[in-house]
């Protein structure tokens, strides 16, 4: 699991780092992502159904977790 760390960064940017991330391990299966902005939370499962990944939120405190796998 590739762990991928986005806090700090606001909306766009920490959509736009996690699909540069995806394209630098296109092997990759799962990533579990943190990051801090609220937006997150309807963002990143937003781009996963677009693209057909699954997309489940760890926690929110005391940042954003989210764990997200190919399908």
């Amino acid at each position: 699991m590739q762990k991928v760390n986005l806090i700090g960064l606001k909306c766009p940017m920490p959509l736009i780092r996690f699909k540069k991330t995806l394209a630098e391990f296109p092997c990759e299966a799962s990533f579990e992502v943190f990051v801090d902005d609220p937006g997150a939370l309807s963002d990143f499962p937003a781009f996963c159904r677009k693209f057909k990944y699954e997309c489940h939120v760890l926690s929110e405190e005391p940042h954003i977790t989210l764990q997200i796998n190919r399908s």
